[in-house]
């Protein structure tokens, strides 16, 4: 019979807190990409799914208009979202280019 050594199955050291939450960015791109094309995804994922959720901050406030939009009964598609972000100075040209990419 084989003597077998314990094994320290205890982290060497304490470092165990995730300072964040794990992000693909590119899996926020492809639901909000979704969400846009069709506005009927939403009411699968509206419940659940909230703008603080999103790692990327613009992602969040896409989000939020998005949902604003919807649940006012309105159409959220691209041209228009993209049209109310030139609006605003800060995020013109990061919006342009990201609802570009989706």
């Amino acid at each position: 019979m084989a003597i077998v050594p314990a094994l320290d199955l205890v982290p060497a050291h304490n470092d165990t807190a995730i300072p964040h939450a794990p992000a693909n960015v590119e899996a926020e791109q492809a639901l909000l990409g979704t969400v846009l094309y069709d506005n009927a995804a939403f009411e699968r994922i509206g419940d659940y799914l909230q703008a603080r959720h999103f790692y990327e901050p613009f992602h969040q406030r896409l989000y939020s208009v998005i949902e604003t939009h919807i649940r006012k009964g309105q159409l959220a598609e691209p041209i228009l979202l993209a049209e109310q972000f030139s609006r605003d100075p800060a995020s013109r040209n990061w919006a342009a280019f990201v609802i570009s990419q989706i």
